[in-house]
């Protein structure tokens, strides 16, 4: 059954990520990218918080309480692969500053890029890799679609509008597949992984991410749950894409899964708490 599925839920995966980057770069111009990113302050803070301060709440929750070799894995490769292309909706819905959050989801894309393979290598040498491989795929997979969206917005703005719902269509209906196929090929292996002390340790990870966001976003009430939003959130796809690609191990997937289904719930409980304590 696994040699029969996990292909389809691989094809879906990139099916998803191809979908999903190009309608996000479809519905973009230049100029919403570059303008929030004029502020160099905002813009060092946003990439310390994203590739370092929570790679470094993953490091030591895994380190504090130490979890299985793959599940470990998972949990730091997702917490550095910044830039979800869910990040400017979701940022809209809690009322953040979204022409901010259009600048740092593209900035974090375009750091993954490089930065994922090489921190690969520093947070877990004790994984063999191909750097060059890996980041031709994140090339081909992320980068490529994203910037075929800009292009096709930017030359041919009419033809957007006709494909733009059939894209969200698409990639959502691939990213149900790729749920649905994962949890079938490896039902085993989702039970052994979400039991209480792994749920907790990424519960604890994804709240402290949030928080640190929170509170290193600067004075903008609107900046700071922007950040904050963008620290939890993680892009799925460039983690997954990497994932399916660099290990072998179906628990590292299906690590990355589970702790993408547990932000569900964890974000909007934290905007609400967050929300009702700020001062401003």
């Amino acid at each position: 059954m696994d040699d029969f599925l996990m292909p389809i839920a691989r094809l879906s995966l990139l099916v998803f990520v191809v979908s999903a980057l190009f309608g996000t770069g479809a519905t973009l111009t230049l100029r919403q990218i570059l303008e929030p990113l004029r502020n160099v302050r905002l813009v060092i803070v946003s990439i310390a918080v994203s590739f370092l301060v929570v790679p470094l709440i993953a490091i030591v929750i895994t380190r504090i309480h130490p979890l299985e070799e793959p599940l470990k894995i998972g949990l730091i490769l997702l917490s550095i692969t910044a830039g979800s292309e869910a990040l400017p909706k979701i940022t809209g819905i809690v009322k953040g500053n979204t022409g901010y959050a259009v600048g740092l989801m593209c900035l974090q894309i375009i750091v993954s890029l490089v930065y994922v393979p090489l921190l690969i290598s520093v947070l877990l040498p004790e994984v063999s890799i191909s750097h060059f491989k890996l980041l031709m795929k994140l090339v081909l997979f992320v980068l490529l679609p994203l910037m075929g969206g800009l292009f096709l917005k930017a030359r041919h703005e009419p033809a957007v509008a006709k494909i733009e719902h059939a894209l969200h269509k698409i990639s959502m209906v691939s990213l149900v597949f790729v749920f649905v196929l994962l949890i079938a090929a490896k039902f085993a292996v989702v039970l052994e992984i979400l039991h209480l002390e792994v749920v907790l340790a990424v519960i604890v990870y994804l709240v402290l991410s949030f928080a640190a966001g929170y509170v290193l976003g600067g004075p903008n009430p609107d900046t700071r749950m922007t950040l904050a939003v963008g620290s939890i959130l993680r892009s799925g796809g460039i983690a997954l894409v990497a994932a399916s690609q660099a290990f072998s191990d179906p628990k590292v997937i299906v690590m990355i899964m589970s702790i993408l289904i547990l932000m569900l719930p964890v974000l909007p409980a934290m905007v609400w708490v967050f929300r009702r304590c700020s001062p401003t």
